[in-house]
């Protein structure tokens, strides 16, 4: 027996149904495919920045070849070691600077 869907398809009024969801699940696995991709892949990158971080003999060794006779009581000089060795930016170097004791 013809169905009416069959009809229209050989008419090609319309596709045939079977053959459209069959091509809309494809699209739709295709698109959550990419989107965990990309999940995994900012994942990964958010986790490279964060295991970046310096110890405390790094950031000594970085002042004493940055800045020769290095002083942590000088204030300028505290600073700028700060910002360059530890990433830091003025306001928040400068407290720390202060709290350790720097004028």
């Amino acid at each position: 027996m013809l169905h009416l869907s069959n009809v229209f398809w050989i008419a090609g009024l319309r596709d045939f149904p079977s053959h459209r969801g069959l091509a809309e699940t494809h699209d739709r696995d295709n698109i959550r495919g990419m989107q965990r991709t990309m999940l995994a892949i900012a994942l990964v990158v958010m986790l490279m920045g964060c295991s970046q971080e310096s110890t405390p003999e790094a950031i000594a060794e970085c002042k004493t070849q940055k800045f020769a006779g290095y002083n942590p009581k000088d204030m300028n000089q505290c600073v700028k070691a700060c910002i360059a060795c530890e990433n830091g930016v003025t306001t928040t170097c400068a407290t720390s600077c202060t709290l350790k004791g720097a004028r």
